[in-house]
């Protein structure tokens, strides 16, 4: 059946004192063999940055190897995280051997825990004091992937078996069903409240069914969500005991209002990329589309949007650490050998009301067979056109006059999804669309 939809209705402001993200450190990573396998990033606090990085081995003198960086002055400066040999009892498993990290977690800038193996056999090493002094947790049998929630306090799983990780020790808490040990991703607002994120894979990253506990994971209950969604790994996120968030790859974004009891739809951003609730009304979101990322704030729970561009980068991922201070960090489009971090910092980078006008980019029929029609009220100039493939890629461009109506014809497009972008120089619609 043929139907008009409306996509994607924002109102935009113009901000006031708002600052732009500016690139503060491009940073090298060591690539000889050119088996340099990824890396991951933490932002800590309004000051502190860490990343680090796995190799794969080289040849047989050349072995695997991780390392860890990180900076406490917004990046004035660098310093590698060392962690000296240790008096564990199978430490000679790590020379000649690869060694793989396997999890970090900094629960601030001094506290720090690192599980990494050697040789097969595990390690788990912390520190109190920004990692001048180390502690080996090491023991026979490897810890799980943990999740502190303070410097002592911390949970996780190991195949099935849920595990409490306090003062230095691991203590066993319950098991789960064996049709659960796909976990994905584990969530606690506290000491007792937390979410698990369960998927039918553990190598694909998502997840299509949450578990719950109130009382540290000694019970766990079934948090029902809507039937046939699927969840990207990352996706949960807890506000405090009762209030958390998770979004569909469908671009739905549901809400819990008592602790993962219910589950209701909150907003549809069909634009969804990296998305962070710093509070439970306050969200960003950031998209790269084209050479270009799209940095959208809303102070309403997405019921109002303002967006700016960042030019010329590719965002991996975003944090806002409060609603002044964030960081970001991704590369060039063409890539390359250095991470960009940029920052975004300003004492009013809240969104303030001085300009409201309501936009809306109409596209229909949608689903249609790759030729369609749009409608958008953003203009009172000429008004660019685009169309992106789901990798970012521009397929269409044209310029359509300040009444906003235009005709697309992608005659060659394959069935899937697409983008829609139209934009005057100060306002954005982005929308998506469906070729059958």
């Amino acid at each position: 059946m043929k139907f008009k939809c409306v996509f994607l209705v924002l109102l935009f402001f113009t901000p006031r004192c708002y600052s732009q993200w500016v690139e503060v450190a491009s940073i090298g990573v060591n690539q000889s063999c050119n088996n340099y396998v990824g890396y991951a990033t933490d932002f800590i606090d309004e000051n502190s940055v860490a990343w680090w990085y796995q190799t794969n081995s080289c040849s047989p003198t050349q072995h695997a190897y991780f390392s860890i960086t990180r900076t406490n002055n917004s990046f004035a400066s660098n310093s590698y995280l060392s962690i000296p040999p240790l008096s564990s009892f199978n430490y000679s498993a790590c020379y000649n051997h690869n060694k793989e990290l396997k999890d970090v977690d900094f629960v601030s800038g001094d506290s720090i825990y690192i599980l990494y193996e050697c040789g097969g056999y595990p390690f788990f090493v912390r520190t109190f004091d920004g990692g001048t002094t180390w502690s080996d947790l090491s023991t026979n049998n490897r810890p799980p992937n943990l999740t502190f929630i303070n410097g002592k306090l911390g949970y996780g799983f190991f195949n099935n078996n849920f595990y409490r990780f306090w003062s230095d020790s691991l203590y066993f808490v319950s098991t789960l069903s064996s049709a659960l040990i796909n976990y994905q991703e584990l969530y606690f607002a506290d000491s007792l409240n937390g979410y698990v994120l369960f998927g039918r894979s553990q190598n694909d990253h998502t997840a299509d069914s949450i578990i719950k506990t109130n009382d540290g994971g000694l019970t766990w209950l079934n948090s029902p969500i809507p039937n046939g969604r699927k969840f990207d790994s990352k996706s949960l996120q807890v506000i405090n005991n009762t209030v958390a968030y998770v979004y569909a790859d469908s671009g739905d974004v549901f809400k819990t209002s008592d602790g993962g009891n219910t589950w209701v739809k909150n907003i549809k951003y069909d634009s969804l990329g990296y998305i962070q609730f710093l509070s439970e009304d306050k969200l960003y979101n950031m998209v790269s589309l084209a050479g270009n990322s799209y940095f959208s704030m809303s102070a309403d729970s997405g019921s109002h949007w303002v967006t700016s561009v960042l030019p010329n980068y590719y965002i991996f991922g975003f944090r806002m650490i409060n609603d002044s201070v964030g960081y970001a960090n991704g590369s060039l489009p063409s890539g390359g050998p250095n991470m960009k971090f940029l920052k975004i910092e300003s004492n009013a980078i809240g969104i303030q009301e001085t300009e409201k006008k309501e936009n809306i980019l109409n596209v229909f029929p949608n689903p249609n067979n790759g030729n369609f029609k749009i409608q958008t009220n953003i203009g009172l100039e000429r008004i660019l056109l685009e169309v992106f493939n789901i990798y970012g890629e521009i397929i269409y461009s044209s310029m359509i006059p300040q009444s906003g109506s235009g005709e697309i014809h992608l005659n060659c497009a394959r069935p899937g999804i697409y983008f829609v972008k139209a934009s005057n120089g100060k306002y954005i619609n982005i929308s998506k669309v469906v070729v059958e």
